[in-house]
């Protein structure tokens, strides 16, 4: 799901996450956090590929589909 979202933000679409979990977030090149309702951080950072982290992934012996 988070190759399609970075497909996405490539072909210059704006994507917008809402997640609780930092290991999700880490794929956003733009993070802002949240807490009691209010922003207490916005920062950029360079995203995981997530194409990239998925074929790490796949075990020797399977084939992409």
């Amino acid at each position: 799901v988070v190759t399609v979202l970075q497909g996405l933000v490539k072909e210059g679409k704006t994507v917008i996450l809402v997640t609780h979990e930092t290991d999700v977030a880490a794929y956003a090149s733009r993070v802002i956090t949240l807490r009691d309702g209010l922003m207490v951080s916005d920062r950029q950072q360079e995203p995981l590929d997530a194409a990239a982290a998925a074929a790490a992934a796949k075990s020797p012996g399977e084939v992409a589909a």
